[in-house]
């Protein structure tokens, strides 16, 4: 007995054929393009847009922008960067918000480090604390949205602004910088207002 297969119609979400080889690059580029002239423009705005930050940039500073050495130190800053915003793409595609990734994040980070410089701790085990600390924000944060029903706005910004407020707090309080008069700082000072400069005690700098 003989088994006939039916081709596969095409998906009428993205436009191609879900029959394998049934259509050429040809075929996906059209197919994409009837997407776009739709109004379904996905990530081409993105793309786009990166695309001419990249031709602005090497037009402007042609000798240092498209360096491999320029490349390669923006991967490095947008790394950590590129990491957080992977974590948001879930909360995004759930229909809610977080507005307390980046400090949460920080956060994580400054206990990372507090434990590898102040405790002396392997970096194995201080980055496992910076996980569970995150670990452990994310968890009330959701359950306050899921368990409460608290709009996840109204939590994660709470969330940031709360703790941000008390270490703005403690890290600005009055009296914690103080300036020490030195004989013979007169004339450094007097100096130091007209240049617009900070002149210490003992800068030859500024002798």
């Amino acid at each position: 007995m003989s088994t006939v297969t039916e081709p596969q119609a095409a998906d009428p979400q993205s436009g191609f054929s879900t029959a394998p080889g049934a259509q050429s690059l040809r075929d996906a580029a059209r197919a994409y393009g009837q997407k776009v002239r739709g109004g379904d423009v996905g990530a081409l705005p993105a793309v786009a847009g990166l695309i001419a930050l990249v031709i602005v940039f090497t037009v402007l500073r042609p000798a240092t922008f498209p360096t491999a050495f320029n490349v390669a130190n923006l991967i490095n800053q947008s790394a950590a960067v590129i990491v957080i915003a992977m974590g948001l793409i879930f909360v995004l595609l759930l229909g809610e918000i977080d507005l307390s990734a980046g400090f949460a994040a920080g956060t994580a980070a400054a206990i990372m480090g507090i434990f590898m410089t102040n405790r002396g701790l392997a970096w194995p085990f201080a980055l496992f604390l910076a996980l569970l600390a995150g670990a452990f924000m994310g968890s009330c944060i959701g359950t306050l949205v899921s368990y409460l029903g608290i709009p996840s706005f109204v939590v994660t910004l709470a969330a940031f602004l709360g703790p941000a407020s008390d270490h703005h707090g403690h890290h600005h309080q009055p009296g914690m910088c103080r300036a020490e008069r030195h004989p013979g700082d007169s004339s450094r000072r007097a100096n130091t207002q007209h240049h617009g400069q900070l002149a210490y005690p003992g800068d030859r700098r500024h002798r």
